[in-house]
């Protein structure tokens, strides 16, 4: 079973505040249809078609940030202790420091002292995860034309992809920027002044990938076999895949969609394989010592 507490419900969600069961208060999905697709078309002529869709459901919220929050006492602790230290820092806790006995207990936080004041000012944080949170769904397709000439085959392809219902956890206490030279304060400030991030683990983000590829194959002849690809592509995303902070302008997402850290316009690569021609009328040793080597370009 799982469960949820959202320790402050008032500010953002009108749910009960704490729910144990099967589904613990997170809507389930039963409509996670996962159809295959897949073509081929030979008209003739060294003339082919080929083509496929699919569509997939993953579940996201295992990350070390959303993990315990469905479960008590909904805080994460992690320690490093090393059993042989008998002074420092590493000393293990007592009662702990071999796997039978276990990690220490985990005290729940404190919450009261996330409203009242603290030496030093801004320093804690808080996170929620969605009541509604289905997995992550992915569509890909492609469209595939090849055509061969001799000992030559060259292809053109289509492919796409959309990810939808993927992990977005913006920081929901940042305020609407002002306009202005003046830094409004924390959203809920008045009610947490001690709080600076208020991650929401929800599935607001998605994705997209178009792409034209195109391939040249000169099958092996004459002890050369050539392999080329280029491919122009667009790789668009809300999500970050690098170390960058999402939801800075809090009232529109659109802010956040555009092309992925990851994603490369234009790509090239190219493999050229010689076969030696030494050795081919060869035989016994001779033949396996100098036959069938071969130089190799990427």
């Amino acid at each position: 079973p799982r469960s949820t507490l959202f320790p402050y419900t008032t500010l953002f969600r009108s749910t009960n505040t704490f729910c144990i069961g099967q589904a613990a208060c997170v809507q389930p999905n039963w409509k996670q249809f996962q159809p295959r697709l897949g073509y081929a078309y030979n008209p003739g002529k060294g003339l082919v078609f080929r083509g496929g869709f699919g569509m997939s459901y993953f579940a996201q919220d295992y990350a070390s940030g959303s993990l315990n929050l469905p479960n008590p006492p909904f805080v994460t602790v992690s320690f490093t202790c090393s059993p042989a230290a008998l002074t420092g820092s590493s000393v293990c806790p007592a009662g702990v420091g071999t796997l039978s006995q276990g990690p220490p207990p985990i005290v729940p936080a404190n919450i009261p002292q996330l409203l009242g004041p603290v030496a030093g000012g801004l320093n804690s944080s808080l996170s929620a995860h969605s009541d509604y949170y289905p997995g992550a769904k992915v569509m890909e397709w492609n469209f595939t034309m090849q055509k061969q000439l001799g000992e030559n085959v060259f292809t053109v392809s289509y492919i796409g992809s959309l990810g939808r219902h993927l992990q977005y956890d913006p920081n929901v206490n940042l305020p609407v920027p002002s306009g202005t030279a003046v830094t409004p304060g924390y959203v809920e400030a008045a009610a947490l002044p001690n709080i600076t991030g208020i991650t929401d683990y929800g599935t607001g983000g998605a994705s997209e990938y178009n792409a034209a590829q195109f391939i040249f194959e000169r099958r092996y002849s004459h002890g050369v076999t050539v392999n080329a690809n280029y491919v122009f592509n667009r790789n668009l995303t809300s999500l970050t895949d690098i170390a960058e902070t999402i939801g800075q302008v809090i009232n529109n997402r659109g802010y956040d969609w555009g092309n992925a850290s990851i994603g490369f316009k234009n790509k090239f690569t190219m493999r050229i394989n010689y076969e030696l021609p030494f050795g081919k009328s060869a035989k016994g040793f001779t033949k396996a010592a100098i036959g069938g080597w071969q130089v190799r370009s990427e």
